[in-house]
C-alpha cells in the first residue's frame, strides 16, 4: 500500500565546514539523508551525531539546529513532505542504513523526479518517495542478502548459466 504524500520541496544541499542552520521550526515532513561529512543534529533536549548512511525525520512543529563538519563540507539531500491523509504510520526519528540499502536510491529517485516538474513526473515522484517512507517505517533497509539458491526458479539458474559463459 502506498502512503498517501505530497512533496513540497527537495534536493542536494551543501553545506561549508562549519556551518550552522537553526534554530527552525518545521511547518511540514523532511526526510533527509547525510552523503559526505558529518553532523550534529539537536532537537527537543537531544543531540545527534550523523554520518553518510544516517537518514533522518523532522516534523511538522519540531525546532531544532544543525552544526555541519568542521572539517569538510556536508552534503546531504532532503525531502520535504505532507501526508494528504490521514496515515497511521510509525515512522522513527533516524535510521542507520548499511552500503547496500534501497532507502537513499529511493530516496535520490523521488528527487531526480521532482526536479522535472510535470504533473506525470511530481506523481511518480510521490510514489518513490511513499516506498522509501514504506522501507524507511519497516527497517528493512536492504534487501535480503540470504536467499538461497534453492529459493530462486530453475529457469533463472538457466539463464545465469548461459550468461555466465558470455561474461
Amino acid at each position: 500500500m502506498l502512503l498517501p504524500v505530497r512533496i513540497n520541496d527537495c534536493g542536494l544541499a551543501d553545506y561549508p565546514s562549519g556551518g550552522r542552520l537553526g534554530p527552525r521550526r518545521l511547518a511540514d515532513y523532511e526526510i533527509l539523508w547525510i552523503e559526505r561529512g558529518e553532523c550534529r543534529w539537536e532537537f527537543g533536549g537531544q543531540v545527534r551525531i550523523c554520518r553518510p548512511g544516517s537518514v533522518l525525520l523532522c516534523t511538522p512543529g519540531m525546532r531544532d539546529v544543525w552544526v555541519w563538519d568542521a572539517e569538510q563540507t556536508t552534503r546531504h539531500g532532503f525531502v520535504h513532505f505532507d501526508f494528504t491523509e490521514p496515515c497511521d504510520v510509525d515512522l522513527p526519528l533516524s535510521r542507520d542504513c548499511p552500503a547496500n540499502d534501497v532507502l537513499r536510491p529511493l530516496l535520490r529517485h523521488a528527487v531526480s523526479l521532482a526536479g522535472l516538474d510535470t504533473p506525470e513526473t511530481d506523481r511518480l515522484a510521490a510514489t518513490a518517495l511513499s516506498q522509501a517512507l514504506t522501507w524507511y517505517a519497516s527497517g528493512r533497509l536492504a534487501p535480503r542478502s540470504d536467499v538461497a539458491a534453492a529459493d530462486v526458479h530453475p529457469v533463472i539458474l538457466r539463464a545465469l548459466r548461459v550468461l555466465g559463459r558470455y561474461w
